[in-house]
Parts: structure tokens; C-alpha cells; sequence
């Protein structure tokens, strides 16, 4: 029964297609001022496997917390990176200039933590890197949509190929490579000994947070196919944001992120301060224990309580009519428990989508307070460069633009796997109660692996 399911649907896609490629056909595409989009609304597929099957380098998908917006994509008709300079709100006019002619397309992406450390690891991503894709399907509430933009005579010949080879539906079972080697960068007595500085610190009142990171680098028996490794991913982590974006050199950015930076709809911005973590128990009573004890905490409170106050005083500079939740709520997902406070508020005229990241990352929830202390703090100390990771990641679109906190996260690299994890520092902060924490957060990645322990 399933695989006639299967059939159905890619007998449907592949007519959606063909419809699309006769709609381009009565166009004629020389070298166009201005990019052309066709779309057809579809049969809802499995955007994962759809977006595994497909035979390209360039491939990147974002699947939203709530479930209201899910989109995979290949190729890029258009790629907007900043060089040199780190400007998001300079980058947002070249996007939103070509979103004025094509106002239901939307252009994927992220940019980095810290413009002003970054490394060859990093190098296909860039400080700022935004696509818009050749072909991408989009599920929303309630339509499946297929769309194809295309700029030129030879990319409308990619395209039209694309389209005829696009009922590919074919699933896989994972199969992991077996971890070879890992590398803890810093180790587990560098780690301590960062974090007792960082706690002098803040009692000489230098700093009041910093969020210090760890990488750990994975070795592999084999290459690691990205787009597995997210279909993984979907399987065990709920009530997050599923993002993955691959280079045309074949790596890959890729995570799960149950933290929203902001979620644009129309005029209405909405956005989050989530801190404090604190491991899912294996049952509703302990459940509600952590909970308990994670409203009770002074350490994980006065953490939140600095993204709060930051998050709330730009979003006064933004918007008007701001409404936050009068203390701290509980975000749950299958894997964690956090705080979190919700904001929403009306923008005002003048405030691009540009110019909202730009106010809101980074937030004390991945750099600390006061921000400039701690991002100096963090380039001095800390022992590898974040590149993407605690950057954000999503898409601009001129009715909707939705961007996550780039945590939960990896950077694919053939046979190796880098993964990240960070913890907020405070007074309260205990340096072995901190490693551990970071070593929860990562467990998810980890268990995809056989022979992990």
C-alpha cells in the first residue's frame, strides 16, 4: 500500500512538472533583467526524501518549529554573500529589491556569529550567504506548492531537466558510519579552567554573562550523507526548527533548533529570550519536578533574565504595541525543558527584516552581557571559530520571514562531523555542572552513531 502511495505521488509530481516546464516554454529567456517564477500548487510530498533523491550539489531546506511553514530546495539562480564588511541591513536591501518582483519567492540562508572571527572551515558559508533556489516546494497549513525561478536561457535548460527528473521519491534506511576518532576542543580540564576565569570575572563585575562553546570533532569510517543525517534528525527531535544548507562543494550546515530568533508575519514580530535547560525525565512526574526545580533556579533564571531585558529593549526600538509574558514560561520539547519568554509586537514603518537581526543577534541567550565584553571575551578564549553556529538561519520573504537561533547544529565535512555545544555563564555557574550540560546537548548527534557510548 505504501509503495503505491509512493507511485501516486510521483506519477502526480512528475505531471506538476511537465506542466511547469510547458508554462517556461512560451517564455523565451535570453539574459533577463529580472528573474521569472512559475509555480503550481501540488499533492503534498515528503519534502525530506523528495530533497535526498534529488541529484544536486546545491540543496537546503528549513522546516519551522510551529509546522505552519516547510520548504526543501535545489540550486541557486541567485546567491547574495557579503564581502568583507559584515552588513546585514546592506545585504537586506539587495534581497528585498529582487523579492519586490517576485513576491512569493524567498531567499535561504544565515549569517555567522561573529563577522570578525571566522575561519577556512567556514569558507562556503561565508559571514552572510542567502539563495534563492532553482526549484524548491513549499508546504504551508493548506497548499503544497512547486516552484521553479529561472534567470537565463542556460539555467532554464537546468531547469527544464530538473523538472522531468523530479518524481524521484525514493526513501533509505539509515545507516551510519562508525565514529573513528573524536576531539574535544578544549578538553575537559581547559574547559574548567575557562570557566573559573570567566567566574572571576564576573565577580570583579568585568562581565555579568558569557556563553562559552565547545566543538567536538568527529572522525568518521565513511562519508556522512547530510541529507540522511537530517532525515535523522526529524525522527528523534520534535518541536524544533529543522534547517540544512549544502554548499556545491558538499558540505553542509545542518540542525535542529528549538529557538526562534524572530518570526515576521505581515507587520506582526514575534520573537523569544530562552535559556536554562534542563534534560527531559523518563516520566511525567519527573517531569514535572525538573520544571519544579528549573522555575525555582536563581542560576537559570538571572541567565534568561539578561536575554529578557536585552530582547525587550530592542524590540521597544522596533515595534510598538510590545506585549512579553509576565514571567517566565516553559518551553518543552521531546529532549529538553527551557525558560522562555514570548514578545510580540506591531513594527513600526521604518524597520526592515534587516534591520531586525540586526538588533536582535546576537542575544545574551548565545553571547552574553554586556554584548561587547563578552563577544571579546569569547574571540580571546574561546579555542575554535563558531563560524554559522549561534548565527541564524532561515529565509527572508516579502509576506513572511522567519529566521532560528543556529544551535543543535553540525557542520558536515565528507568524513568529519563538527558539532557544537554552549553554555550560559553566570555567578551561580558551576565549571563541571556547565561540561555536563554541553555534553547532554549534544547527544543527539551522537547517538546516531552505532558504536557511540
Amino acid at each position: 500500500m505504501k509503495e503505491a502511495v509512493v507511485k501516486n505521488k510521483a506519477r502526480a509530481l512528475s505531471e506538476a512538472g511537465e506542466t511547469l516546464v510547458q508554462k517556461i516554454k512560451k517564455h523565451e529567456f535570453r539574459d533577463l533583467k529580472n528573474i521569472k517564477r512559475f509555480e503550481i500548487e501540488i499533492e503534498p510530498v515528503d519534502l525530506l526524501a523528495w530533497l535526498y533523491a534529488q541529484d544536486h550539489a546545491t540543496k537546503m531546506c528549513y522546516l519551522s518549529r510551529d509546522g505552519k511553514f516547510q520548504a526543501a530546495a535545489i540550486g541557486a539562480v541567485d546567491e547574495i554573500t557579503n564581502e568583507g564588511d559584515y552588513q546585514i541591513a546592506e545585504i537586506y536591501k539587495q534581497i528585498s529589491n529582487q523579492l519586490n518582483n517576485l513576491p512569493a519567492a524567498r531567499y535561504y540562508g544565515g549569517i555567522c556569529f561573529d563577522p570578525d572571527n571566522t575561519d577556512v572551515n567556514w569558507g562556503d558559508f561565508g559571514g552572510i550567504h542567502f539563495v534563492l533556489p532553482q526549484v524548491e516546494i513549499v508546504r504551508g497549513s493548506d497548499r503544497c506548492t512547486l516552484a521553479v525561478n529561472v534567470k537565463n536561457a542556460d539555467e532554464t535548460k537546468q531547469s527544464i531537466k530538473i523538472l522531468r527528473n523530479i518524481n524521484n521519491l525514493k526513501h533509505t534506511a539509515f545507516h551510519p558510519p562508525e565514529i573513528i576518532k573524536r576531539e574535544d576542543v578544549p578538553s575537559k580540564l581547559q574547559w574548567c579552567a575557562q570557566i573559573d576565569n570567566i567566574l572571576q570575572k564576573i565577580q570583579k563585575g568585568e562581565v555579568e554573562k558569557v556563553v562559552m562553546a565547545r566543538e567536538v570533532d568527529l572522525h568518521l569510517s565513511e562519508k556522512a550523507d547530510p541529507q540522511v543525517l537530517v532525515m535523522q534528525l526529524s525522527k528523534v527531535i520534535e518541536r524544533s526548527s529543522l534547517f540544512s544548507f549544502q554548499s556545491s562543494k558538499g558540505n553542509a550546515f545542518l540542525g535542529a533548533s528549538p529557538e526562534i530568533l524572530f518570526k515576521r508575519d505581515g507587520n506582526v514580530l514575534k520573537t523569544e529570550a530562552i535559556a536554562g535547560t534542563r534534560m527531559r525525565g523518563c516520566s511525567e512526574d519527573e517531569d514535572r519536578l525538573l520544571v519544579k526545580n528549573l522555575l525555582a533556579s536563581t542560576k537559570d533564571k538571572n541567565e534568561q533574565h539578561y536575554v529578557v531585558a536585552m530582547i525587550n529593549q530592542q524590540m521597544q526600538m522596533l515595534c510598538h504595541n510590545v506585549k512579553v509574558d509576565p514571567s517566565p514560561q516553559i518551553l518543552q520539547t521531546n529532549n529538553d525543558i527551557h525558560l522562555v519568554s514570548r514578545f510580540v509586537g506591531e513594527i513600526n514603518a521604518e524597520t526592515s527584516d534587516g534591520a531586525i537581526i540586526d538588533a536582535l543577534h546576537p542575544t545574551p541567550a548565545v553571547g552574553g552581557t554586556p554584548t561587547d565584553e563578552a563577544l571579546n571575551y569569547i574571540r580571546e578564549y574561546e579555542h575554535f571559530t563558531r563560524g554559522w553556529y549561534t548565527g541564524a538561519v532561515g529565509y527572508f520573504g516579502i509576506e513572511q520571514s522567519e529566521f532560528s537561533v543556529a544551535i543543535r547544529c553540525a557542520l558536515v565535512q565528507e568524513d568529519r562531523l563538527k558539532l557544537f555545544s554552549g553554555a550560559g555563564i553566570v555567578a551561580e555557574s558551576f565549571p563541571l555542572a556547565e561540561w555536563e550540560e554541553t555534553e547532554y546537548k549534544l547527544r543527539t548527534f551522537l547517538n546516531m552513531f552505532k558504536n557511540y557510548k
